[in-house]
């Protein structure tokens, strides 16, 4: 098929708005621009809306619905088959390289092993959404389709960059480790909802009808399980290595609320923080001047007890000080004890 002659008449491209219907989406202004020129270059009415998604957002606008290629009604058949032959690279072109076989509608020969693109995409729910796009770029890339392992690629990127940038940014700002984390499970859902009815979808519509040998989906979900995993470490590594111990404590302050403690002994506990040292100022029920010495040194033995061998021992290794003050009702302090990491140690 070649294509036709440009005729270029103005009274036949008149287009009634109420009568456009979306027969493709773009997520790059070039690439829309060609097709449009294509279909007008055959004298049906085109137009482009949405084009400011395009320019903003470049090449993630599929998320927010692309560049939207509209056509009349009564041109929709001839539209998408002029596409479906520019797709497929049925077209010449003059003066130009033919165009590249990119879209592939009918099965390979011979058949490569691919990986399940809806399998895929359901694990992502435990392994991120950056596992089902990783398989869809290898399977593209085995389909020689290099415009969709592109786009999968960037979708790839563009995910990874969002999954960790978002929460470490809300972490260095709040110091508040639930709600990073928070963000992470939100992240993760929008993005893989939005990633597989907008890009992955189309694979797994493509591969439906074929017959074709499929890679063990489990040695996939072992790889995924592993970088999960390697990631969580990493981040405890930059977590106990790379930041300041005056920071991570006061991280810890600020998920430390005030509480009302339930017991008969303490009333409530206030929490706060100077330098390297962690502040514990316990308030107790009872309504006395002072300890007696030697109810205050078993006191000092399960305090110390208890937070050697609690979360707190990380950072008392790390040169952090606990220091817990307690009082009165009346505020008046009854006396301080101090754990440090010679005290866990002597403990241990």
């Amino acid at each position: 098929m070649q294509i036709p002659e440009p005729i270029y008449k103005p009274e036949s491209l008149v287009i009634n708005p109420a009568e456009l219907v979306t027969i493709a989406r773009y997520d790059q202004m070039l690439e829309a621009g060609i097709v449009k020129g294509l279909l007008m270059s055959a004298e049906i009415p085109v137009q482009l809306a949405d084009v400011h998604i395009g320019n903003t957002y470049g090449v993630v606008s599929q998320m927010f619905g692309g560049i939207r290629l509209q056509v009349p009604q009564q041109y929709v058949a001839e539209a998408q088959q002029l596409l479906e032959d520019y797709a497929a690279g049925r077209l010449a072109v003059e003066e130009t390289q033919p165009i590249a076989n990119e879209e592939i509608n009918q099965p390979p020969e011979p058949m490569p092993a691919l990986w399940h693109p809806d399998w895929a995409a359901v694990n992502g729910i435990i392994l991120s959404p950056v596992f089902p796009m990783l398989l869809h770029y290898f399977n593209w890339r085995s389909l020689n389709n290099a415009r969709q392992a592109g786009l999968a690629l960037r979708w790839l990127v563009v995910s990874l960059t969002i999954l960790l940038g978002i929460p470490t940014y809300s972490f260095l700002v709040t110091g508040n480790a639930q709600t990073s984390k928070s963000l992470v499970v939100l992240a993760w859902w929008v993005l893989l909802l939005i990633w597989y009815f907008s890009h992955g979808r189309a694979q797994a519509v493509l591969m439906q009808k074929w017959i074709y040998p499929k890679k063990l989906m489990g040695l996939a979900m072992l790889m995924g399980a592993v970088c999960l995993i390697g990631l969580n470490m990493g981040a405890k590594l930059v977590s106990t290595h790379l930041l300041t111990l005056p920071m991570r404590i006061s991280w810890v302050v600020k998920e430390m609320s005030v509480a009302t403690q339930g017991n008969e002994k303490i009333r409530q506990m206030a929490v706060s923080q100077t330098g390297t040292t962690l502040q514990l100022t316990t308030e107790l029920t009872a309504d006395f001047d002072q300890f007696d010495p030697e109810e205050f040194e078993t006191l000092r033995a399960s305090n110390t007890k208890d937070f050697c061998a609690s979360a707190f021992n990380t950072l008392i290794e790390q040169g952090m000080t606990l220091e817990i003050n307690y009082v009165n009702l009346a505020k008046q302090p009854l006396g301080v004890i101090q754990i440090s990491a010679k005290d866990c140690a002597e403990f241990h």
